[in-house]
């Protein structure tokens, strides 16, 4: 049986050697990576309305940055937040992306990994990700920018579980699927992966948010389900 690893717990690889520590907000959240897949795709009044209470709920902070910085629409970039106010200059976002990167920066200390990425014509590039995502993966938000996830990918990630993430962009579906990654110096660990579509207002998926989490896997292959 799959599961996420408790708090300031150790996880283990394949082989029973110790993988990774746990940050001690890490744990088996089930229930909040449900609640963020439907939050993150929720509108502007819709997220701030929920979010306050997600996050009272699971004891992570939002209230200070959701009252210094309004949500920004699609079409302006917030003139009431300096460029270091969000995870990203914002002049390096397409207009759109602006107004889901700021959910990011809102989400930025939950207890799960939230990142936002472009379109697949354009390889999916990291174009925001929260302070959670950076502490599980060793890289720094800076040097996420633009790349693609598979930068976590090892020879020992299973093409199954890639091929179930190209079916997905592909269909334009949601998917959660398990990993093999590392993170940046080299460190094995199981990532539990929820891509989250992001429909345009005609329907075309350009962008995708991900929730991400070490999870231990006592025995047997990857799974995958399907939204």
């Amino acid at each position: 049986m799959t599961g996420e690893g408790p708090p300031g717990s150790t996880l283990r690889d394949d082989t029973g050697e110790t993988a990774l520590s746990l940050p001690p907000d890490h744990g088996p959240r089930p229930a909040l990576r449900d609640a963020l897949r439907d939050l993150l795709v929720a509108d502007p009044d819709e997220f701030r309305e929920r979010v306050r209470s997600l996050a009272a709920r699971h004891e992570f902070p939002v209230a200070e940055r959701l009252d210094t910085v309004p949500h920004p629409t699609p079409e302006e970039t917030p003139s009431e937040a300096p460029p270091d106010r969000l995870p990203f200059d914002t002049g390096r976002l397409a207009p759109r992306e602006v107004s889901l990167a700021w959910k990011v920066w809102v989400l930025d200390e939950a207890p799960l990994g939230v990142t936002l990425a472009g379109p697949a014509y354009h390889d999916t590039p990291l174009v925001a990700v929260n302070e959670t995502f950076c502490r599980l993966t060793g890289y720094d938000a800076e040097t996420l920018h633009g790349e693609n996830p598979r930068l976590l990918q090892t020879d020992a990630t299973a093409e199954e579980a890639v091929a179930d993430f190209v079916e997905a962009l592909r269909t334009w579906e949601g998917v959660t699927v398990e990993l093999h990654n590392e993170r940046r110096d080299g460190t094995p660990f199981r990532n539990r992966v929820s891509l989250v579509p992001v429909p345009g207002a005609d329907g075309t998926v350009e962008n995708w948010f991900g929730l991400q989490a070490a999870v231990a896997w006592p025995e047997g292959r990857p799974t995958r389900s399907t939204e």
